[in-house]
């Protein structure tokens, strides 16, 4: 059949569409599941290209119409995310579970590797779909077709980078790319004239469509109520969890758990205690649970001002120093500024700076602000909604306290926030008798890398802090030494007593001398990872 040259530029940049579109969420999938954004986005797109090459190749050996193809991919496109859901949850179950009481790390390097499949069938597939693309088109106009196939997996690049900004999931845009294909097989095969390979063919499609989904749900119960949590005993990581194979019912039958898809995260709230409390999770990685998160943000608020302000008094008592100006970078639950609203006139103005307006809006919704008390709607804060990196340049104004509420950097791009340029930003920031404060990983070399990098950007005096496996980090630029005892300040405290300062351990120090030259520090032109495992991951 004679068809345009209009019509077969169409129909490459579509198919190319497609597939381009199914292997970023394959990517996108792989990424999540592991923190390893370079690793598994590199390789995929290597495989996949390598894929198509070897279609390529194929193509004449292989005996088969374009429609069937087509069909082929739709399904492929249309069962590979939950294939890798089902895979990670074989690996989380079979692996663990058998592999007792140690963590296979190098056999989730294999499970991902098996997760290449779906990637490199659909390459193969779309080898096979350009080679027939092909016959559709006028001898000598190949390179033209290329040509609009390269544009349609650019536009496909082009809508996975916007799809965040709708709050949709990104497995929405491998359903849209498998109507498409679904539909180009209906056009030219003979689904379209035959009832009975048109009724199998939408009753596939349609059991398809909401297996997706059932999968999803049940991978993040099994992630977040089968959990694998590790310790160290005597010098080696030891694990536990997750349940038997037998014991997965229980976890089905748990509630389901909200995610809400933000252009920067997953928001994920898992209910707890019959639903009536929950913990949040950003990107897979705990944050707080309700039931305890007055421990996490009363110690990270309150104690710093204990530690650097023997001159101050606050709640009922008369202020005896000039008030202080808060900076919260993060934080956009509203939890650490309903804490910092406690001192009242002590503390007029609070800037809260959050990236990420979904994190906003969650943290004035009712079910977050009954329990931040309406923090984030109060008049003495202000809330902006930016890049606090960006925003710390453009600013003039000084602060006496400096809050860092940002999750640990798990990825590389997580890691430009803990680097020597951001800290040099927020130093210009402090007052000379300030202090900063951030919730930071000190263990496992990880201490050794933020001293330096923060002393590099002018901090001289360090403490950490810690409370049941959460650390803080306290630095301040003068060389007056930190008031090692609780104090009363006039306000409610729920958490925060006397005993957890005589508790060993809850204080330590960092140590004062500054590194040497050699040291090495993190720099957002150099990143180095922090020394982190997630054992929810």
């Amino acid at each position: 059949m004679a068809r345009s040259k209009a019509s077969v530029y169409g129909l490459a940049m579509a198919v190319s569409f497609c597939s381009m579109a199914y292997e970023l969420v394959l990517a996108k999938t792989l990424v999540f599941l592991t923190d390893e954004i370079i690793l598994w986005e590199s390789l995929s797109i290597g495989l996949f290209i390598a894929a198509i090459g070897c279609g390529i190749f194929l193509a004449p050996r292989v005996k088969t119409e374009f429609w069937a193809v087509e069909r082929a991919l739709t399904l492929s496109g249309l069962l590979a995310v939950p294939f890798l859901l089902l895979l990670h949850m074989y690996y989380r179950i079979y692996l663990a579970d058998y592999q007792t009481h140690r963590l296979g790390i190098s056999s989730l390097d294999w499970v991902m590797v098996a997760c290449q499949g779906p990637n490199v069938l659909i390459g193969l597939l779309s080898g096979l779909e350009l080679t027939l693309l092909f016959k559709f088109a006028e001898e000598g106009d190949e390179a033209r077709v290329i040509a609009f196939y390269n544009f349609g997996a650019l536009l496909a690049s082009v809508m996975f980078a916007l799809v965040p900004l709708t709050g949709l999931e990104n497995s929405q845009l491998a359903l849209l790319a498998s109507l498409i294909n679904a539909g180009i097989a209906l056009h030219f095969g003979r689904v379209a004239t035959d009832q009975r390979y048109l009724a199998a063919f939408v009753s596939l499609y349609l059991v398809c469509l909401p297996l997706g989904k059932v999968v999803e749900q049940i991978h993040r119960k099994n992630y977040y109520f089968n959990p694998i949590t590790l310790s160290l005993r005597r010098g080696a990581i030891f694990q536990t969890g997750p349940l038997p194979i037998s014991r997965l019912a229980d976890i089905w039958r748990m509630p389901s758990i909200e995610r809400i898809n933000s252009p920067y995260q997953a928001i994920d709230l898992v209910p707890e205690n019959e639903g009536h409390e929950f913990r949040l999770f950003l990107d897979g990685h705990f944050q707080f649970t309700t039931l305890r998160e007055r421990y996490y943000h009363e110690i990270m608020a309150h104690v710093p001002i204990m530690l650097t302000r023997s001159d101050i008094k606050f709640g009922s008592s008369p202020v005896s120093s000039p008030p202080l100006k808060a900076l919260i970078l993060g934080g956009g639950d509203g939890m650490l500024a309903r804490e910092l609203l406690k001192y009242g006139d002590a503390i007029p103005s609070i800037d809260l700076v959050e990236l990420d307006p979904h994190m906003i809006e969650l943290g004035k919704s009712l079910r977050f602000a009954h329990r931040n008390d309406s923090s984030l709607s109060h008049p003495n804060v202000t809330v902006i909604t930016e890049d606090a990196f960006t925003w710390l340049r453009q600013q003039k104004k000084v602060y006496d306290a400096v809050y860092v509420d940002f999750p640990y950097p798990f990825t590389f791009e997580g890691l430009r926030i803990y680097s020597v340029e951001f800290f040099k930003l927020v130093s210009r920031r402090i007052r000379r008798h300030g202090f900063l404060v951030l919730d930071t990983p000190l263990e496992d070399g990880s201490q050794t890398l933020l001293h330096a990098t923060l002393a590099l950007a002018g901090f001289s005096k360090f403490l950490g802090m810690r409370h049941d496996g959460e650390t803080f980090l306290l630095a301040s630029q003068d060389d007056k030494p930190f008031h090692l005892k609780f104090r009363r300040l006039g306000i409610p405290l729920s958490a925060l007593d006397a005993e957890w300062f005589r508790t060993p351990g809850s204080l330590f120090d960092l140590g004062n001398n500054l590194p040497s030259e050699e040291a090495p520090v993190n720099s957002a032109l150099k990143p180095r990872k922090l020394a982190l495992g997630d054992g929810w991951k």
